[in-house]
């Protein structure tokens, strides 16, 4: 019965499997010989995976009344055994499918992440053992699944908690807010996004998560992280992140509806206006390269590039789509005008080392930037005067 000995019976077997958890991570961790036994050990047994996962539950079910440091031990040792290609198998073979199981894995790790004492520490584990799970591709559409520990409870998915964990800047690291976005990512993949793709790709959501995102306030959520001017709020890092799963999300309908809200167009295009002339033009300068800025950039043009109408009426747009376009070189002949000939020469080199020079090269930047360009002349008078 609820607090007799049936709990208290449970409670001491929860112990005794944290303990045996804590036991095998620790034996990972091992940096002698023991670690490469206890991992190819570890990785081939389907059946350890099955009980860490009851063992969370259970964790969760108790809500935190267990050991933290257990806790944190056995999500540890499923987020290493979801590294290994041969587990990734298992783990895919047993809860991919679409019975309860498949729900347990993703909401076993979500349960636990979200109890009421879990800690940063047993959270930033958590999202880093989702992330992993995320790269098992039959596992992402649980992502999307709600669960709830008991009747009456709130319902969860894993989607709503890797977003409350990336925007919540006072409670959790900036490390486990970018692993947050970066499992979002993971989870999107399969839906027809890519930094490689292309503009004309079909608007596809094949395991749900995008759509997700767009249901429970994502969108909005990932503006305010990529345009806040507080570095405590939105280091770098959380920046590239949100844009690149911004990015990702364009292969959905329903996301792209969000983003055609006022005033999100505008918010992204001051975002790229700000990336491309921020600290006097450094993304254009020589030795100041950054991969991480070239890459926002790139997922910033790609937002711009669906956004209608086109925010025409925003200072300094234009030009900063204009500057992104390669470099035309001038004819020697005729004092380094641009002319007829001159334009059929491959362009001018960027400085060796900008940010500009990686992405130069860029196919789908260039026609992103274009589709963005024609997008301002498509608004009409407002567009050509820009």
């Amino acid at each position: 019965g609820e607090g007799g000995k049936g709990e208290e019976t449970a409670m001491t077997l929860w112990k005794n499997k944290m303990g045996a958890c804590s036991l095998l991570a620790a034996c990972i961790d091992d940096e002698g010989g023991v670690s490469a036994k206890c991992t190819g050990l570890v990785c081939g047994d389907i059946g350890l995976v099955m009980s860490v996962v009851k063992a969370l539950l259970w964790y969760a079910r108790f809500e935190g009344k267990g050991e933290l440091a257990s806790c944190a031990s056995a999500l540890g040792l499923l987020r290493d055994m979801a590294r290994n290609e041969k587990a990734k198998k298992s783990i895919g073979d047993v809860y991919g499918g679409g019975g309860a199981d498949g729900e347990h894995l993703v909401l076993a790790v979500v349960f636990a992440m979200t109890a009421k004492r879990a800690t940063p520490d047993v959270r930033e584990v958590a999202v880093c053992c989702l992330s992993n799970l995320a790269l098992v591709e039959v596992l992402r559409p649980k992502f999307c699944l709600k669960g709830k520990l008991k009747e009456g409870g709130k319902s969860v998915t894993a989607v709503h908690g890797l977003l409350a964990i990336s925007r919540a800047h006072k409670t959790e690291t900036p490390a486990s807010r970018a692993v947050a976005l970066g499992c979002l990512m993971n989870a999107c993949i399969g839906g027809g996004a890519g930094m490689g793709k292309g503009i004309l790709e079909s608007k596809r959501d094949e395991n749900g998560v995008k759509k997700e995102i767009a249901s429970y306030g994502g969108i909005p959520v990932l503006i305010s992280l990529l345009t806040s001017s507080s570095n405590s709020i939105s280091p770098a890092i959380i920046k590239q992140r949100s844009s690149g799963l911004l990015g990702r999300c364009l292969t959905c309908e329903d996301c792209v509806k969000k983003l055609m809200e006022e005033p999100t167009g505008g918010k992204i295009c001051l975002a790229l206006i700000e990336a491309v002339n921020e600290n006097d033009g450094a993304f254009f300068k020589e030795g100041e390269g950054s991969k991480m800025s070239g890459e926002m950039v790139c997922n910033l043009v790609r937002c711009m590039a669906v956004v209608k109408p086109a925010p025409v009426g925003s200072t300094g747009y234009v030009d900063a789509l204009v500057k992104l376009l390669p470099v035309v070189r001038g004819d020697n002949l005729a004092s380094g005008r641009i002319t007829a000939s001159s334009v059929c020469m491959p362009p001018e080199a960027r400085e060796e080392g900008s940010t500009a020079s990686m992405v130069d090269r860029d196919v789908t930047l260039v026609a992103n930037c274009i589709k963005a360009l024609i997008g301002c002349l498509d608004v009409g008078r407002g567009g050509v005067e820009a």
